[in-house]
């Protein structure tokens, strides 16, 4: 399983200038969102090398000289990437739909993108502007 996540690792940082992830912290079977799922579901949680997955991401990026961001995930995934608008509604599973605006998208796409706007407009990220390719 690590030798796959290494493997991983290089191709998903290979021919990039930045990464930037959610700065999540504390997942495992006893978080309090996982306590109202199965025991199956919250085992294969705790089982999962979340943090050894974005330390060997962070090593592979110092590595190649890529720059690893993290910002705040709060409501990344129930924000507009379109308007702004935030609500816990305007996720349904993996389809995105706001319920202000109409903008429909992929669920972790839409995520995607916040991540992205959060770093772009916060106080480290103003300075970076991405190449259009």
């Amino acid at each position: 399983m690590k030798q796959y996540m290494d493997e991983t690792a290089k191709v998903a940082v290979s021919g990039k200038k930045l990464v930037v992830v959610e700065g999540l912290k504390k997942m495992n079977h006893k978080t309090k969102l996982t306590r109202r799922v199965s025991k199956n579901i919250r085992r294969s949680l705790g089982a999962w090398c979340y943090r050894y997955w974005l330390n060997r991401i962070q090593m592979t990026c110092e590595n190649n000289r890529v720059s690893f961001r993290t910002v705040n995930p709060a409501y990344t995934s129930q924000r507009c990437h379109a308007c702004g608008h935030t609500e816990s509604g305007n996720r349904h599973g993996e389809m995105f739909s706001c319920l202000s605006c109409g903008h429909t998208d992929n669920a972790d796409l839409n995520a995607g993108k916040n991540i992205l706007w959060r770093f772009l407009s916060g106080p480290y990220g103003a300075a970076y502007k991405p190449s259009i390719a």
